[in-house]
């Protein structure tokens, strides 16, 4: 690394990602003083600090107040240019998924809902809610919406602790190897904010989405209100742009 012509605080950034692989430090362990950083490093408080904020900001680092700077969970990551199931996604990251079903009826379809499952208006359609969790942490708000054509009688199946995407699988013979997602920004309001334990206003990721079968017809229709601070995103890409390294496990966080 040319140290000449770098910035005080991309040095910082840069000793800081290399300080964490060198020990070996996971989530929730502790970073050493400030003051014993830029003693080590050899830098200002000021450039320590500004790197920090910009780990903070990529989740990779956590701040928590009077006590210091802690290596911040390790959130499971889906991609965002498909759907991949809640589960999959949060086993993959070595933590336990679970979910809490806030209703589960037989509906029909409204107007909304039926243009996204391609449906009639006041067709029948299976409306799942549930809380999903990460190591019993509230993390999701996911809402699904399904055309009970392709699976009769689904709601007779407990989604608190079986799988949707199984269930579809094996007993209705349903995959869903398509989709189209798309995942913007928004603030909770006051019900999401209960749910998810965080303050009313707090930025979230908003995702919605169909799943389609092979031959393209849809099957799911789906809406989720997600904590950004548990939860994250990517999308694959042939390469990247000039500039700073970012640390591989947040690459394409929305």
């Amino acid at each position: 690394m040319d140290t000449q012509n770098i910035a005080p605080s991309d040095m910082a950034y840069e000793n800081i990602l290399a300080y964490l692989a060198q020990h070996h430090l996971k989530e929730g362990d502790k970073l050493p003083a400030e003051r014993d950083l830029c003693g080590a490093w050899g830098i200002s408080r000021t450039a320590l600090r500004a790197a920090l904020k910009n780990l903070i900001s990529l989740h990779v680092l956590e701040s928590r107040g009077g006590s210091g700077t802690y290596v911040a969970m390790r959130r499971p990551q889906s991609n965002c240019r498909g759907y991949n199931g809640f589960s999959d996604t949060v086993r993959a990251a070595d933590k336990v998924p679970s979910s809490q079903v806030i209703y589960a009826r037989e509906e029909v379809a409204d107007e909304h809902v039926a243009r996204k499952l391609k449906l009639k208006v006041a067709d029948p359609i299976f409306e799942l809610r549930r809380l999903r969790k990460i190591d019993n942490k509230p993390c999701m708000i996911e809402t699904v919406y399904l055309n009970t054509a392709v699976c009769p009688g689904i709601s007779e199946y407990d989604f608190t602790d079986v799988s949707l995407v199984d269930t579809l699988r094996e007993h209705y013979h349903v995959d869903l190897p398509h989709g189209e997602v798309k995942l913007s920004i928004t603030r909770a309001d006051a019900q999401e904010a209960t749910y998810l334990q965080i303050v009313e206003g707090t930025p979230v990721y908003f995702q919605t989405g169909v799943s389609k079968q092979e031959d393209l017809r849809c099957v799911e229709y789906f809406k989720a209100v997600i904590r950004p601070d548990m939860y994250s995103f990517y999308a694959r890409q042939s390469g990247l742009a000039r500039g700073k390294r970012i640390p591989e496990r947040v690459i394409g966080n929305g």
